[in-house]
């Protein structure tokens, strides 16, 4: 039987983390504990939403809450991403590509570690043919919420990369005023690869790498009608075996 649930239903004691959260769902004179392995608070948001269709279809509380903290997430959206037990520090892949997505990634990494030791490794860049006013707003949310910044290559079409990189790297600078040195604590690396790399190679114990731009797509657009073969879920995952000596996933 279909259940009424204009009562409303709400997200009450939220503990964030980097990789997940734990909310209690309320409803009515119910209440469910959920521990969603998907971070942010926009994916609670996207729990709710779910758990009331759920709920509206008749469908028992602890059949929901099973299904909400089994989903691991969609490939390329706030993935996490280990390949040993010794890896001490979180890896995540993203496709956000614009200011206000960027700003919910960032916003969920920076305020789950807020509550502990760690610092934000933030890898970017920006997609030629595209809005360019939004180059620099980018790499200054960058700037505002990561300790360091690798400026990149992505998806630059027909366009000049370095132009690209350097637009979003200007935005760096506006993040925090005074506070980045190139070289120091952020870096312009034209390739994709080398940037994934150079941002786990500085990770340590607690830290978090985010990698936003391309999720999990398979190419980058290096021309009007050419692309090549970039997946930053495989480079990730193939620096990540060399670090901890592991066997790479496809």
């Amino acid at each position: 039987m279909k259940k009424n649930v204009e009562g409303g239903l709400v997200a009450r004691k939220i503990l964030q983390g980097p990789t997940g959260s734990i909310f209690t769902a309320v409803f009515g004179g119910n209440q469910t504990t959920i521990d969603l392995q998907i971070p942010g608070l926009f994916n609670i948001s996207n729990a709710l939403a779910a758990f009331a269709v759920a709920m509206a279809l008749g469908i028992e509380n602890e059949k929901i809450k099973f299904g909400l903290e089994s989903c691991a997430g969609i490939p390329g959206r706030m993935e996490r991403i280990k390949v040993s037990q010794k890896q001490d520090f979180e890896v995540i892949v993203d496709y956000a590509h614009n200011p206000d997505s960027l700003k919910n990634v960032y916003e969920t990494i920076r305020g789950a570690l807020n509550l502990r030791d760690g610092k934000v490794i933030a890898v970017l860049g920006a997609t030629g043919r595209r809005d360019k006013t939004k180059r620099p707003i980018m790499g200054a949310l960058a700037g505002k919420f990561a300790d360091f910044v690798v400026v990149t290559n992505e998806d630059p079409y027909d366009e000049d990369p370095q132009v690209i990189i350097d637009a979003v790297a200007g935005g760096v600078l506006k993040g925090k005023k005074g506070k980045w040195r190139l070289n120091t604590n952020y870096w312009k690396i034209m390739s994709r690869h080398e940037a994934i790399s150079k941002a786990l190679a500085m990770a340590g114990r607690g830290d978090v790498i985010i990698i936003t731009g391309k999720g999990a797509e398979e190419v980058m657009a290096v021309g009007l009608d050419k692309f090549e073969p970039f997946s930053d879920r495989r480079v990730v995952k193939y620096e990540l075996s060399k670090i901890f000596k592991t066997i790479p996933e496809e």
